[in-house]
């Protein structure tokens, strides 16, 4: 019984993150192209008035390259799971903005009306859904994106065999010797979820890390449990994947829309 508790537990997770987190696409070729490649993830997030994407800034720098290709955004449908999905694909219209100081690397999408009204305003997390906090030795993070590898887009359809879903706690192994021009972690910064794969994970870059808090009430549900804490920026094989802490991400935001400041500050106080 406890095994198919967990199992459901498992699926439903995984809706949820499917449910906000999106693939992040650009056509290869000119405009109307049947071909395309997955180049980052992103979060839906509604903060006052506007619409975000929040993502990495690099993925940022990329999407304003790939405005002369054609940029585009999938939505996996939940009907089909995360296994043998496919998307619904939206075109992608707003205003970019990104830090593309490598420390931070955070970026944010501000969506345009005409693509928030293609969009169920339900895809979009508040404040509630983020969380602040200092990190802790004993948290429990999950990393959830679309590696570029496991998806394939054809015919303005963009099917996925699976999803990279990473639950580990916090990285506390020896720091490897890191190249010249490699970002040094910073604890004020950045939070590093442990990761000893192999796996090429381009694609999962502005993808949100998750803390699965201590959740309270008589029901379970994954909304109250986890909170978004990072926007992943890299990964170093075989050690981490590493993110900037979304409380150096709310004032990015800020600083490009001032008007959410009080947003924010209100957000805070509760």
């Amino acid at each position: 019984m406890d095994e198919i508790v967990g199992t459901a537990a498992k699926v439903a997770e995984e809706q949820f993150f499917n449910q906000h987190v999106v693939p992040l696409i650009a056509e290869k070729g000119a405009e109307g192209s049947e071909e395309a490649e997955v180049f980052g993830s992103g979060t839906l997030i509604r903060i006052g008035p506007k619409r975000l994407i929040v993502t990495a800034g690099h993925v940022i720098s990329a999407m304003d390259r790939a405005t002369r290709m054609g940029m585009l955004l999938g939505f996996p449908q939940e009907r089909t799971g995360i296994r043998n999905n496919t998307s619904d694909i939206i075109s992608l219209d707003g205003l970019l903005h990104g830090v593309l100081d490598e420390e931070l690397d955070v970026g944010f999408f501000d969506l345009s009306d005409k693509v928030i009204e293609q969009i169920d305003e339900r895809r979009f997390l508040d404040l509630n859904s983020i969380s602040t906090r200092a990190p802790r030795v004993d948290d429990r993070y999950v990393v959830f994106g679309f590696p570029s590898q496991r998806g394939q887009y054809k015919a303005g359809i963009l099917r996925y065999k699976k999803a990279f879903i990473h639950e580990d706690g916090p990285y506390a192994g020896p720091e490897p010797v890191l190249g010249v021009t490699a970002v040094k972690p910073i604890p004020e910064l950045h939070i590093r979820v442990a990761w000893n794969g192999s796996e090429a994970l381009e694609g999962i870059s502005g993808a949100s890390i998750w803390v699965r808090e201590r959740a309270v009430g008589n029901f379970w549900d994954p909304s109250r449990e986890f909170k978004i804490v990072a926007v992943e920026t890299d990964t170093l094989t075989g050690h981490w994947i590493r993110g900037t802490q979304w409380r150096v991400v709310a004032r990015a935001i800020v600083q490009q829309f001032p008007d959410l400041k009080e947003e924010f500050t209100r957000y805070l106080k509760s």
